[in-house]
């Protein structure tokens, strides 16, 4: 009751600044507005970010736990920091521009320490560098770890499985035992407890140590602990069904189990930071001293010193809203058109076992070409400039993830043109496998990555107003024993068909 009582009396006594804050605050959300509603809207609805809606707040009191240390370093605007500002929000457009929300969340959450660092200097920016760090939290990034944790998980879960004797074969993601069949989907990943384990050990170290090497050591164990935590609650899962001959630990309690565990394991992690803990007096050694040298700038901390930064920062976020709202969002809705895709299909798949999902696409087209008799799946997907999706999304895949799992992918080059594509396997739960070559096709740009893809998207809605594009695919049917020559078909086979399905693309002249 004290501290609120406190945190009152501070506000009443720093009204104008208060205010002060508080506009630009209101002037951040309108220049940053739809990457911080994307942001919000991920927090709310995918329970691996739903920590991320309490990083603000959560920074806001961190910054206010140092009050005391601020005020014993002088305030200095730092005008240079300026530049950087002007490049975050450049980002910012630009990712607005391409419907890249990447971009626009690391923007939005980096512009704000950033703005704090250019109004307090150097030396008042580093007595608060935690709280500052801390907002970086708040992007909702971390979803492209999930593959690689799925696949540490299922084999190391394997290897422990070997270990204690249990018949067990791996089939990608797939795991079976006498008993039944499991998959490590992506929930089973463990991404989210990696990275609120992260963020709350990041934290435990800023409050514990204030040595470099423990606050590093801790936030590194904090990382491996969730990994190793989940490759030992996958095996759990597994060998408590196979002793229970799949009576327990399956369908709802394989996630009761889960939580349960991972709750024992933050308990855990909250003990470890414990274990070299540093006494108050550590902390406040420093302040301490200055304190006794008669050191005291809190005369400084008021409206007069932050008046002209302020305004800079102001200035600078009203002129993103022009530009995001008058020139960016207009030059999106002048541009838009639909364009049917127009080709020639030899056999039409009906419900096929294999198909890409691609949402908002303009067309799609999937179609079964006989080639060296075989038959070859070939899938396109066409976003004409204003389509309802985006050609290059997170929600987009190169098969249903519900219906296979992936077993290894890699980047190749084929054809004399040096075509760049992506070639995977994957399974399905009854043991077929198929591999997959696929690829971006731009007017004039080609590549299997989607970084390079959004990037040129973005660029040629800013200077032509278009943003169209194509995925391809084509994929068949390969057994262990024929991937060398099913591979060498595939890639066979997508060297004869591209120049045909390059050339039907009906891009923008």
């Amino acid at each position: 009751m004290e501290a609120l009582t406190t945190f009152i009396e501070n506000i009443k006594s720093n009204k104008p600044l208060v205010l002060l804050i508080i506009i630009l605050s209101l002037a951040w959300y309108l220049a940053f507005q739809t990457g911080i509603d994307t942001a919000a809207f991920i927090w709310l609805n995918n329970e691996i970010f739903n920590h991320c809606a309490f990083v603000i707040p959560f920074a806001i009191y961190l910054i206010y736990r140092k009050r005391e240390d601020l005020v014993l370093t002088k305030p200095v605007p730092t005008y240079s920091v300026f530049t950087f500002l002007l490049l975050i929000s450049l980002v910012y457009l630009f990712g607005k521009a391409g419907d890249i929300n990447v971009l626009m969340h690391l923007a939005a959450f980096s512009f704000i320490p950033f703005a704090i660092f250019l109004c307090i200097g150097l030396r008042s920016a580093l007595a608060i560098f935690y709280p500052l760090f801390f907002f970086v939290f708040a992007i909702p990034v971390g979803e492209q770890l999930i593959p690689t944790l799925q696949d540490i998980a299922a084999k190391w879960s394997v290897v422990l499985l070997n270990y204690s004797s249990v018949p067990v074969f791996r089939n990608g993601l797939y795991i079976d035992i006498p008993q039944g069949r499991f998959l490590v989907a992506e929930a089973c990943s463990g991404i989210s407890f990696t990275i609120v384990s992260v963020v709350i050990g990041s934290l435990l170290a800023h409050l514990n140590y204030t040595k470099l090497w423990k606050k590093s050591l801790f936030i590194l164990i904090s990382f491996l602990v969730p990994i190793a935590a989940n490759i030992l609650r996958v095996y759990g899962i597994i060998i408590i069904a196979f002793y229970s001959d799949m009576e327990y630990a399956v369908g709802a309690d394989h996630l009761i189990y889960g939580w349960f565990f991972f709750s024992i394991v933050i308990f855990l992690l909250i003990l470890m930071g414990e274990i070299g803990r540093e006494p108050e007096s550590a902390f406040k050694r420093q302040a301490l001293m200055k304190k006794s040298q008669g050191i005291d700038y809190s005369a400084n901390w008021n409206i007069e010193t932050f008046k002209k930064p302020a305004l800079l920062i102001g200035s600078l976020l009203a002129i993103q809203v022009a530009v995001a709202n008058f020139w960016i969002d207009a030059e999106r809705t002048e541009s838009s058109s639909s364009i049917q895709l127009d080709f020639i299909q030899d056999t039409k798949v009906v419900n096929p076992k294999w198909h890409p999902v691609f949402e908002g696409a303009t067309q799609t087209l999937h179609t079964r070409q006989p080639y060296q008799d075989e038959n070859c799946d070939v899938y396109l997907a066409w976003y004409g400039t204003g389509s309802k999706g985006e050609l290059v999304s997170y929600l987009n895949r190169e098969f249903d993830i519900e219906k296979w799992s992936l077993i290894h992918q890699e980047t190749i080059s084929f054809g004399p043109n040096s075509v760049q594509g992506t070639l995977m396997m994957i399974t399905s739960p009854e043991g077929e496998k198929r591999i997959i070559l696929s690829w971006y096709q731009l007017a004039d740009f080609q590549s299997s990555s989607k970084t390079l893809i959004k990037l040129r998207q973005t660029a040629e809605l800013l200077f032509t107003g278009k943003q169209e594009g194509a995925f391809i695919a084509l994929s068949v049917k390969a057994d262990d024993n024929e991937y060398q020559n099913r591979q060498e078909q595939l890639i066979s086979a997508a060297e004869s068909l591209y120049p045909r399905l390059t050339e039907t693309l009906p891009f923008t002249q």
